[in-house]
This record gives structure tokens, sequence and C-alpha cells, in this order.
């Protein structure tokens, strides 16, 4: 490092004190001048959301950073990538109107939908330089006074005052002697300060999580957990398809597809008036071609309502608190529904309906203990369980329909047609068989209890619990 590299110290300094007194005649600190113009150091930044903070909620910041009359415009999402810009991207728009370029308006769109944005934080930093001179005028020292004041619904919520000496040019002597200056206005020393963008993310909430296991163990909290993971997944197919990284609707498609079963088996956890709302508007997207989905204003009514749950999860008034209770009683009444299903199908080997009956309610209890995995006991074994029942019962289905317009077949077409059906007759009486033989064993070896996993005791408890038998002998 050179003589005249820059080397900063910096402090924390209190907010109304008065500057400290930085020249000494025996050190050659002959004065404090004040170094070009003080407006010329402000900066405004200035966070754009919706009136819910939608973009916040989700891990988007836009804001305007406003340094004399230029402006420049910011989006910053690391949990978005690499569809929208990481946490340390520069400026992706230049625009001194406080209007919102076309570009940053397109990023942020699934996330923002049809509401306004406008100002929900705002930062300002005033700033001062001033030179510490020697006696023949030269300068030794630059002191940088920085006032910043955070401000969250025109409110102000915090004032930072930071001071920078940079004291490459000064001698051991001169250090000490503004290190005691500093310390006497009750300024300490720090490694550095935040930037402004850092500042106004400490006032942003924080993003529902999406890992792997919900973090509460409540049924709201495992609702939330859920429904967060459904959204990120639709907002990514969406962003995948306006940035041009992906042209095919399909993935959005699915992810529809996926809450919709979700929707499904959470009938008894989720409020039912949301719930079927929801539903509602997934039967208008599903009849839509896939490429007019993201056009549609049950699309973004979606997505309103899920994000708005992922906050303030909507539970059906009877849930259990706890969400492996919740989940549990919900597997434990579509098992009970499967082993009535099944043991009628096994004595009625005749009946198609009653099979396709016991196929659905199979489904309907594997779907639920996929969905909830994470909070349902021993859920691994469970799903491979109710797999095989599946595949089984699957095979066990009776032939089709016939096709409509059989009269218009020829007799060769309508006597393969014939056969086919027998075949396919004959391999659901054998599947049939060979499900009522085995279904005994495998109705035994399904859960018994609720399917909720309970908390196991600690080593207390097991010392009450032994020394409780021993007193009954």
């Amino acid at each position: 490092m050179s003589a005249h590299e820059s080397r900063n110290w910096f402090f924390e300094t209190p907010w109304h004190v008065q500057a400290p007194g930085l020249t000494s005649t025996a050190l050659d600190l002959d004065r404090v001048v004040l170094l070009g113009d003080p407006d010329a150091g402000q900066v405004r930044l200035t966070v754009l959301d919706t009136p819910t903070e939608r973009l916040l909620h989700a891990g988007v910041l836009v804001a305007q950073r406003v340094v004399g009359g230029s402006g420049e415009w910011f989006v910053r999402a690391p949990a978005w990538g690499p569809w929208l810009p990481d946490g340390r991207s520069g400026p992706i728009a230049s625009d001194g109107d406080s209007e919102l370029p076309d570009e940053v308006a397109d990023l942020v769109a699934p996330f923002r939908r049809r509401a306004r944005l406008g100002p929900v934080v705002g930062c300002t930093r005033a700033r001062a330089r001033y030179g510490l001179l020697d006696e023949s005028g030269g300068i030794l020292a630059v002191l940088t006074d920085d006032r910043v004041t955070v401000r969250r619904g025109g409110i102000a919520t915090g004032r930072f005052r930071e001071s920078t000496v940079d004291v490459a040019r000064l001698s051991a002597q001169q250090r000490a002697f503004v290190a005691e200056q500093m310390a006497q206005i009750g300024a300490v020393r720090v490694d550095g300060f935040k930037d402004l963008f850092a500042r106004v993310g400490e006032l942003a909430p924080t993003p529902a999580p999406t890992g792997a296991r919900p973090a509460d163990p409540t049924t709201a909290g495992f609702l939330s957990w859920l429904l967060a993971r459904r959204f990120h997944a639709i907002i990514v197919a969406d962003l995948a398809l306006r940035s041009g990284h992906d042209d095919d609707p399909g993935a959005l498609a699915g992810a529809l597809r996926g809450l919709r079963g979700e929707l499904d088996v959470l009938r008894g956890i989720a409020d039912q008036a949301w719930r079927a709302d929801q539903l509602g508007r997934l039967d208008v997207l599903g009849a839509a071609a896939p490429g007019a989905v993201r056009g549609m204003d049950e699309y973004d009514e979606l997505l309103d309502a899920l994000e708005l749950a992922v906050r303030i999860p909507r539970l059906d008034e009877n849930a259990a608190e706890r969400a492996d209770e919740a989940l549990g009683a919900r597997l434990g009444t579509e098992l009970a529904g499967l082993r009535a299903g099944a043991d009628f199908a096994a004595g009625h080997p005749d009946d198609d309906a009653t099979w396709a009956q016991a196929l659905a309610s199979a489904e309907r209890a594997l779907a639920l203990v996929r969905v909830g995995r994470p909070v349902i006991r021993k859920a691994k074994r469970t799903a491979r369980l109710l797999e095989r029942i599946v595949r089984t019962l699957s095979e066990a289905q009776g032939p089709g329909p016939w096709p409509e317009g059989l009269a218009g077949l020829t007799p060769e077409q309508a006597y393969r047609a014939g056969r086919a059906d027998e075949r396919a007759g004959a391999r659901a009486s054998s599947a049939r068989a060979a499900f009522a033989g085995d279904w005994p064993g495998l109705r035994d070896d399904l859960p018994k209890a609720s399917g909720g996993s309970r908390p196991r005791p600690g080593p207390a408890r097991v010392v009450e619990a032994l020394a409780e038998l021993g007193r009954q002998g």
C-alpha cells in the first residue's frame, strides 16, 4: 500500500453532538475547512411496494435512488434468481422521473399484479466533508460526516450518524489525537457501515419459509408453509415464461394442477369457503388455453389469495391446533373410508362401481400422505403401502365404457372391440381375486391410529413413568 492510499477509520457518532475539535498547533493540524457543496452529497433511497407490501413479503425490493437530480432504479431479489437480479446488482434503469420504468415494471409484474406501487420505506443521507489542513494549506486528512435517516410510513424509525476519517497521511501522533478527540464526543470506532440498501432492508418483513419442512408445528404454520411453496412454484414458472427461459406454459399449468391436488386433500384443514373459491378459479384456468392463463383475472385473483393466505392462513374452524394432529385425523378419516370401500369391493368382485370407489379412496389417502409427509407419522412407510394398494386397485378396474359410434363399426372392428373388452374383464377379474387375497394383510399394515406424530417423552418423563410403575408393583 502506498503512502497516499486511503486508509479509513469509521466511527458511530452521537446524532446531536458538535463536531470534534481536530486542530492542534503542536501537531501541525492548523484548521478544518468544509470541502465542496454539502448538497452534492445528498442521497435519497425510496422503496416502493403495493399497499399490502406484496413485493417485500416475497423478498423483492424495488427502489429508486436519487443523487442530486439523477435517479436510478434497482430491483434486488436474491431468492428469485436467475430471473430477477440478486442482492448486489447495480441499477437496471436510469431515470430522474418518479414513474416506474417499463424495465422494472416487467420484472416485478407477477408479484405486483394489478396493484399500484407507492413509497413504503425511505432513507436519506446528508453528507458533509471536511478537510484537516496543515499550516501550509495542505490536506492531511478528510472527515466525512454522514447523517442517515430511515423512515417508514413517513415516521422516522432510525437515525444514524456515520463519521469516516481518512488517516492515510497522518502520523501516529496525529492519529492518536484524532482518536482521542472522537472518543471525547462519544464516537465509537467500528469496522464499517451498512449501505443504504441494508438499512432499508432491516425494515422489510421476513419472507415465509419454503424449506423442506415447516418450522412452525401448528396447523396454521403448516398451511402457510405449504401455500408458500406452491406460490413460489407458480411464480417461478411465470418468471421463466416472462424472461424467455421457457416458452412452454406446461410448467405453469403443472404448478396450478399441483395446487388443485393440494387443495383437494386439504378438506377439513383449510377454510371451506376459501378453498372452494380457489378451486373455482382453478376450474376456470384449467379450461383456458395454457398460453392465456397469465392474462386472466382469475390468475391474478388466485395469486392474491395465495399470497394473503401465506401470511394469514385460512383454517377450517374444526381443525386441530397442531399440524400432526390435524393431518393425522384427516388421514384417519381417509383410511377408514379406504378400509370400508376395499372390504366391500373384495366381497363384490363383479361390482365395477365399488372397485372404482375403493381406488378413489386409496388415491385420496395417498395424496394426503404426500402433501402432509413432513408432519404425518410414519409417512414414508404409509405412502409406500398406499402406492402398492393404488397400483393393485388400478389393475383391478373393469373395462372402460364402450366408445361412441359403436353402431358405425364394421363387424370385424366390433369383434375386435368385444374381444379386447373380454380380455380387459378377465384381467380385472384376476386382479380383483389377487387383491381380495392380499387385502387382509394390507389392511392390517395400514396405520391404526390417526397418523399424527407424537412427541417423544424426555428422559425425565421416562424416569417418572418407571417410578410410577414401580409404585404400582
